[in-house]
C-alpha cells in the first residue's frame, strides 16, 4: 500500500484538547517512517466537532476523539493517533508496518 493511500484510508475522527490547544486549523504532515517515502509531505486540515473532537477534512480521514493526551480514531480496520502535545502520530493497518509522521502547523 502506498503512502497516499495509508493516508487517505485513514478515515478517522478526531477529538480535541482544550481550547487552548485545539488542532483547529491547517497543518503539514511530514512521514518520518514506516512504508512511505521518508520526507513525504501532506495537507492536513482540521476543525472542531465539539469538545475533545476533531474533524480532518482535507483529506477525509475523519474524526478523532480526544484520550488523554492522544487524539484517536480508527476507519477500515485502521488506527489513526496523534500526540497532542508533539503533534508525532502514525497509521497502523493490519498487515503493514505503521507509517509514523509530524504534523507542523501551516501559517
Amino acid at each position: 500500500m502506498t503512502t497516499a493511500a495509508l493516508l487517505t484510508v485513514a478515515s478517522f475522527g478526531l477529538a480535541g484538547p482544550a481550547a487552548a490547544e485545539s488542532l483547529d486549523g491547517a497543518y503539514t504532515g511530514t512521514v518520518t517512517g514506516g512504508p512511505g517515502p521518508v520526507g513525504e509531505r501532506s495537507t492536513w486540515v482540521f476543525t472542531s466537532c465539539g469538545p475533545g473532537c476533531v474533524q480532518e477534512t482535507s483529506s477525509n480521514r475523519g474524526m478523532l476523539q480526544l484520550q488523554g493526551n492522544t487524539w484517536t480514531g480508527m476507519s477500515d480496520g485502521c488506527t489513526l493517533t496523534i500526540d497532542n502535545g508533539s503533534l508525532v502520530g502514525a497509521i497502523a493497518c493490519p498487515g503493514y508496518a505503521p507509517l509514523q509522521f509530524q504534523l507542523t502547523k501551516a501559517g
